[in-house]
């Protein structure tokens, strides 16, 4: 979760582009793989690894409005606190008519990019140290 709100927090625009793209991928591949009949059960397993993938965005994306509002003192911000605080703004957005589907969506392509931007909140491999010339025997 911390390296999903770093990543939102980072680039909010690179993650909405990326979500954008991703969807765009994802609904292609979905839709190759339904037109071969072998691959039906991977766009099951495909489209519920996105299902699963956004929640983790919203959670993340939640979790990070909720630390930007100043409404709980700072000894009463739990991490409980905070994402039920992001989760009622993102519920109070959805009642705007024409905007919050609009909000909505935008902010499942946050979660999205964020999610294929830091490979579902894995931690990047350090690059491995380079061998030194003198230390071999070829």
């Amino acid at each position: 979760m911390k390296q999903l709100e770093a990543e939102i927090r980072r680039d909010p625009i690179r993650c909405a582009l990326t979500g954008l793209l991703g969807t765009l991928a994802i609904g292609g591949l979905a839709f190759l793989l339904t037109i071969i009949v072998i691959g039906i059960p991977f766009t099951v397993v495909l489209l519920l690894v996105t299902v699963v993938g956004i929640a983790m965005g919203f959670s993340a994306l939640a979790s990070e409005l909720g630390t930007r509002l100043p409404v709980l003192r700072a000894s009463r911000k739990t991490q409980a606190a905070v994402l039920a605080l992001g989760i009622l703004v993102l519920l109070i957005v959805q009642l705007i008519p024409v905007l919050g589907p609009m909000a909505l969506t935008a902010a499942g392509f946050v979660g999205l990019g964020a999610i294929i931007r830091t490979r579902f909140g894995t931690r990047p491999r350090e690059f491995p140290e380079p061998v030194s010339a003198s230390g071999g025997g070829f």
